[in-house]
């Protein structure tokens, strides 16, 4: 089971950092570190992963996903839907959404 995670969509329309300017370039992969950064916080990750995908739908964008010893992919990234998802209901949401933007106030 994969925990929590994070999308990381980007206005700009195209599908490799590469293709950016190099300021937004560089403000992409900080905004990503930076979210990295306080999933790490909040959910106490022994680890982050990060990837760039594209290959169904052709932007960029970064999935940002908190790992932990023991979970449902070991030595492997994180793939497909969890065979157990977790359902949060309204309010474990808003909690959630309140640690992530307490976290990133911080750094």
């Amino acid at each position: 089971m994969c925990r929590a995670g994070a999308y990381l969509p980007l206005a700009a329309t195209c599908c490799e950092p590469h293709e950016l300017a190099p300021v937004e370039r560089a403000d992409f992969f900080s905004d990503l570190v930076r979210a990295g950064e306080a999933l790490e916080r909040v959910y106490a990750a022994d680890k982050i992963n990060y990837q760039i995908l594209g290959n169904l739908v052709p932007h960029l964008h970064a999935h940002i996903q908190p790992r932990f010893y023991g979970d449902a992919y070991p030595g492997q990234p994180v793939s497909g839907p969890p065979d157990q998802p977790v359902f949060l209901t309204a309010g474990e949401y808003l909690e959630r959404i309140a640690a992530i933007r307490a976290a990133l106030q911080l750094l």
